[in-house]
């Protein structure tokens, strides 16, 4: 049996890190790679070229949009792989409705973007970036003093999560080892699934040592109503965290 014949589609100079030697070699091993460099555009001479063999199309960032006109183009084509996040504003509805099977890479893309989320959370609780623009200013230590007084670290700090997506459980998960009390806003959730995601059995599940956690949950219908009482629950919460902190002059 012949191996698929791949096509590529993206734009180079985004995705020079997603294509790499050692993962075209991988490619080579189950399919033909009829060219390795990315087709930047749909309806010209080198595409009809490419497309009219293709079976798997691999897209990405900065990639053409795919339309219906991949159908008459591609006849051949069996499947995309598309090698970013969501597919959204990317593949056309008409794609799907020929049954065509269409992947993405949504949960892998989830990883770096929670671990950045949470490296920002707790560069935040640290004052971080207040600190290096004063150093910036002047190197004087002195400067710096006054905000001794203030809640400096992250012990028991609120983090608000809106939306319980992949991302969103994601950062869920790598925040439970802290000690934060976390609030969720996710209309779409009912309250068995957010005890879930509470007590560490969610789809993201890695450990359920934070069940103790304090993980309210605004599961409503009402999208509107949900966010603006979390959004307010959270500003609470995080007015008498900032009181506690103060008192305490914790640097956690």
């Amino acid at each position: 049996m012949s191996q698929p014949a791949i096509v590529f589609a993206m734009q180079p100079s985004r995705t020079e890190h997603v294509l790499p030697d050692e993962v075209l070699r991988r490619l080579s091993g189950i399919g033909r790679l009829l060219d390795p460099k990315p087709l930047q555009r749909f309806d010209d001479e080198r595409a009809r070229r490419l497309l009219a063999q293709a079976e798997i199309l691999i897209t990405g960032w900065g990639g053409p949009y795919v339309g219906p006109e991949i159908l008459a183009a591609a006849p051949h084509l069996k499947l995309i792989v598309h090698a970013a996040g969501t597919v959204k504003g990317v593949i056309d509805d008409a794609i799907f409705e020929a049954g065509i099977p269409v992947s993405h890479s949504a949960e892998a893309n989830a990883v770096p973007v929670a671990e950045f989320t949470l490296a920002a959370i707790i560069f935040a609780g640290k004052r971080v970036f207040r600190f290096r623009d004063l150093y910036v200013a002047d190197r004087n230590r002195n400067r710096t003093h006054p905000m001794q007084r203030e809640a400096i670290g992250n012990y028991r700090r609120t983090v608000g999560i809106v939306g319980a997506s992949r991302i969103g459980r994601r950062v869920i998960e790598l925040l439970k080892p802290f000690d934060y009390r976390l609030l969720l806003a996710d209309p779409t959730l009912d309250a068995a699934e957010a005890a879930g995601l509470r007590n560490g059995k969610g789809r993201s599940r890695r450990t359920d040592a934070a069940s103790g956690h304090r993980f309210p949950a605004c599961a409503v219908a009402a999208v509107d109503a949900a966010y603006d009482r979390c959004a307010k629950a959270v500003a609470d919460e995080g007015r008498r965290d900032a009181r506690q902190h103060g008192a305490r002059h914790s640097h956690r």
